[in-house]
């Protein structure tokens, strides 16, 4: 049967926050005739510029001990983009592919800083999820991960345009 709003085009923005790597960002999508596109990205938009590495039990690359200062940095962020699909009129589902890094630095006692290897990674994202809209209200809830060593939960709201 032919719907003339099935072949409309959706289009769609969102604010996202993640978690437990807190991280902000936002998240938008086309759609047309049930499939379409989006594109996300992520960040805590905080920058760590690290000296060299240690790992979380204390221990340089070079097996020497670290003596830490007491602070730390978090950083991450992720570009994901990939496809939208409506499984019904109010219901979406996406998956998405892209780049995304994670880092966590320790200062040392002269104020260096050093990226913890062993919580830190950068490579291939991956996003899935779902979108829930009512009227131009939508929402969405989904998960990310990082060359599958972290595991980020993602929610959104925005509005169908």
């Amino acid at each position: 049967m032919f719907s003339l709003r099935s072949y409309l085009t959706s289009f769609y923005i969102l604010a996202q926050v993640s978690a437990p790597d807190l991280s902000y960002g936002l998240m938008v999508g086309l759609s047309r005739a049930r499939v379409g596109a989006y594109m996300a990205f992520r960040s805590n938009f905080t920058s760590v510029d690290p000296s060299y590495e240690c790992t979380s039990d204390g221990h340089l690359t070079n097996g020497v001990s670290f003596w830490p200062g007491g602070n730390e940095i978090f950083s991450c962020k992720s570009f994901v983009a990939g496809l939208l699909v409506a499984a019904s009129r109010h219901v979406s589902a996406y998956a998405g592919a892209g780049y995304g890094s994670r880092s966590l630095c320790w200062d040392d006692v002269d104020g260096t800083w050093a990226e913890v290897s062993d919580w830190s990674c950068s490579g291939a994202a991956f996003d899935v999820g779902v979108l829930l809209n009512w009227n131009r209200f939508v929402c969405s809830a989904g998960i990310s991960t990082i060359s599958f060593k972290t595991l980020t939960f993602n929610l959104g709201v925005g509005l169908q345009l």
